[in-house]
């Protein structure tokens, strides 16, 4: 779709075809549009001021609504106008209901042969005549006895003793039309000649001009009571708060079929005229909530799934939301992995009798996580041992206890008492033990090299530990992770957008502030331009939306508060390939 250089401006009557062209940009807008009042008598022109439609909106926001118009130039022939014989039988009275621009007669008269005329012009002045304003031919040289009257009207013959006058479009509502003969303008003769008056052409210009905006009621714009001449130049009507309301309104009602948003405007003269609209203006935007209401996502080691809801197709000009972390106190071990997006599928069994243990980093200790699955209810305890020579050795921590619910299948969080100091270099022993049902502890991959998780098997409570026997991939290290206590003053976490595995933007969070002892903020953290590529991508939905799910990531335990989220589509580029 083409960038429209100016708003969408149309008559209602607009063919569909015509429209259709205008809005995905196959045909550019006229630079000078025009409103044309063909009737003598004016009457309203209705025009739609629009942006192009975008389905599946939430709202619209408009940044500038107005027009720019001046009059321009038609011809118009007038029936409404009244003619007397001037006095003495010289000439005629020619009398319009209203002042307007007097441009071109259509005149019958007939001149006695070998007699040399002059068209004369004279306003009326209450219930006299001024001296004649124009002479047609002009007296040479001027004279003062006639107040130099100006040259410009001219006598053109026609067939069938008609003349032709045109006025350089004369300002007024009455005139003396006359005849005379002589060259000298202090001995002119009058001629007792009555023309007759076929036609009177008028240099169209709108009186009681007005522009209102059409709604529930109707709101002025504009106006002016008078004849607008082109002298006035450039007209503004500027009006966008009430574009706002009347679009919102619009946008409410809109079919989801419907090609334009549109601000409907009435023109109203109560004569024939001719409008220049130069400038068009109506900018503003759509926006989208993809979210419905605030989310608190958990973040700390593991992803977290964000699933913004947007109109499929449609490209976003922007998008941002509002971020509040509540930090927890804990960091992700450096000697831990972030938790896998995905799970291979197999893993080691903690049961009453089967006690299993798994190799943990070294660092201050806070807390644990353990992917697990349980299909019933079971009571599990974790602690944590010392090494001894390879093995699970000395108590470090009494034992933790989780109830575990039926069908849990997630990290489990074990928070311990207090944190726990080891000393650099050293090896500590999660140790998992079941009073109550049976769960699953899952494996993740192999990392080369690395110890982080290795498995070993207790079938005498602890007083010995071996390999698994286990059929399930017994080289596998279990997931477990460690987290390391951190006090205040709080560094600010990063927070990382995903596409599964694949990194969109490294830190969302970067420019966020404190916002209290344990809290950072940030307003309107906008979203980069690779999130807005999948959200244009989306796939089909069953209704006006598609969901694009991102994946949140940080070493920080906290609590995030994504809020006010908004996306944000340019009518004029949304469609753009």
């Amino acid at each position: 779709m083409a960038t429209l250089s100016q708003a969408l401006f149309y008559a209602f009557d607009t063919a569909q075809a015509d429209l259709v062209s205008l809005v995905f940009g196959a045909a550019e807008p006229p630079a000078i549009d025009t409103v044309q009042f063909t009737e003598e008598t004016g009457g309203d022109q209705d025009r739609a001021l629009a942006l192009p439609f975008l389905p599946g909106m939430d709202a619209v926001v408009i940044d500038d609504a107005a027009l720019k118009f001046r009059v321009g130039d038609m011809a118009l022939e007038v029936t409404q106008f009244t003619v007397l014989q001037g006095p003495g039988g010289q000439g005629i009275v020619l009398r319009l209901p209203a002042a307007a621009r007097l441009r071109k007669l259509d005149l019958s008269y007939s001149v006695p042969p070998g007699t040399s005329s002059r068209f004369l012009v004279r306003p009326v002045l209450g219930s006299g005549f001024g001296p004649p304003i124009f002479t047609a031919p002009p007296f040479s040289p001027p004279s003062a006895a006639y107040a130099d009257p100006r040259t410009g009207v001219t006598v053109t013959a026609a067939s069938g003793g008609r003349f032709v006058i045109g006025v350089p479009d004369l300002l007024g509502s009455a005139w003396l039309l006359q005849l005379g003969t002589g060259d000298d303008p202090a001995s002119l003769t009058l001629l007792n000649i009555v023309p007759t008056v076929n036609r009177v052409v008028l240099a169209a210009a709108p009186r009681n001009l007005s522009v209102v905006l059409r709604g529930l009621p109707d709101t002025p714009l504009w106006g002016n009571a008078n004849v607008l001449l082109p002298d006035a130049g450039e007209q503004t009507v500027s009006f966008r708060p009430l574009a706002q309301r009347q679009l919102a309104a619009a946008l409410k009602a809109a079919a989801p079929s419907a090609l334009t948003l549109p601000a409907s405007l009435r023109f109203h003269s109560d004569t024939g005229a001719l409008l220049e609209v130069t400038e068009r203006t109506l900018s503003g935007h759509y926006t989208v909530d993809p979210l419905d209401a605030a989310v608190t996502l958990r973040l700390g080691g593991r992803s977290a799934p964000l699933t913004l809801n947007a109109p499929p197709g449609l490209h976003p000009r922007d998008a941002a939301a509002s971020l509040t972390a509540k930090l927890l106190g804990r960091v992700l071990n450096a000697g831990s992995q972030p938790a896998p997006l995905a799970l291979p599928g197999y893993g080691l069994t903690v049961a009453t009798d089967r006690m299993v243990a798994a190799q943990l980093p070294i660092a201050p200790r806070a807390e644990l996580a353990l992917r697990v699955a349980a299909a019933a209810a079971a009571e599990l305890a974790v602690e944590l041992r010392a090494d001894a020579a390879g093995r699970p050795g000395a108590v470090l921590v009494p034992a933790v206890v989780s109830q575990i619910k039926p069908g849990f299948d997630d990290w489990l969080d074990v928070v311990l008492s207090q944190p726990l100091p080891v000393a650099p270099g050293g090896t500590v022993w999660a140790c998992a033990r079941l009073t109550k049902g049976t769960l699953n502890w899952h494996a993740g991959v192999v990392v080369p090299g690395g110890t982080v998780g290795t498995a070993l098997v207790s079938i005498d409570k602890g007083a010995s530990w071996g390999d698994p026997t286990t059929a399930l991939q017994d080289a596998a290290p279990l997931l477990v992770q460690s987290f390391h206590a951190v006090t205040s003053p709080f560094a600010r976490p990063a927070i990382a957008i995903r596409a599964g595995a694949s990194p969109l933007l490294a830190d969302w969070f970067a420019a966020a502030t404190p916002g209290g002892v344990k809290e950072f903020r940030l307003a309107a953290a906008p979203l980069p331009q690779p999130v807005l590529d999948r959200l244009a991508a989306a796939g089909a939905p069953t209704g006006t939306r598609a969901a694009t799910t991102l994946q949140l990531y940080s070493d920080t335990v906290l609590d995030l508060v994504v809020s006010d989220a908004v996306i944000a589509y340019a009518p004029n580029t949304a469609r753009a390939p």
